[in-house]
C-alpha cells in the first residue's frame, strides 16, 4: 500500500469513483436513458443532490481502508478529491 501512497492517485481516485458510482446508479435504476440523458432528467430536482451525496459513499469506504492501512497521502487526496461532489450536493440540496 505504500507504493501508492500518493496525493495525485488519491485525487484521481476521489474524482473518478463517484462518477462510476453514479453510472452504476443510473444504469440499474434508469437503464433506458444514457448516462448524460438521465443526468440531464435529474437536473433541476431535489434527486440530483442526493444522488451527488451517494456518489460519495464509495470514497469515504475506500478512505476508512487507507485509513486502516496507513497510507495518509492517499487519504487525503481522496477527500480533496470528494469536495467537488460534496459542494454541488450541498449547492443542489439548497438551489433546487
Amino acid at each position: 500500500m505504500k507504493r501508492f501512497d500518493n496525493i495525485i492517485i488519491g485525487i484521481l481516485v476521489g474524482l473518478l469513483l463517484p462518477i462510476g458510482f453514479i453510472w452504476l446508479y443510473l444504469y440499474n435504476f434508469q437503464p433506458d436513458f444514457p448516462f448524460f440523458e438521465a443526468l440531464k432528467t435529474l437536473w433541476g430536482r431535489p434527486l440530483f443532490g442526493k444522488l451527488m451525496l451517494l456518489a460519495a459513499i464509495p470514497d469515504l469506504m475506500i478512505l476508512f481502508f487507507v485509513k486502516k492501512q496507513d497510507a495518509f497521502k492517499l487519504g487525503t487526496g481522496i477527500m480533496i478529491g470528494m469536495i467537488p461532489y460534496l459542494i454541488a450536493s450541498v449547492l443542489a440540496m439548497i438551489i433546487f
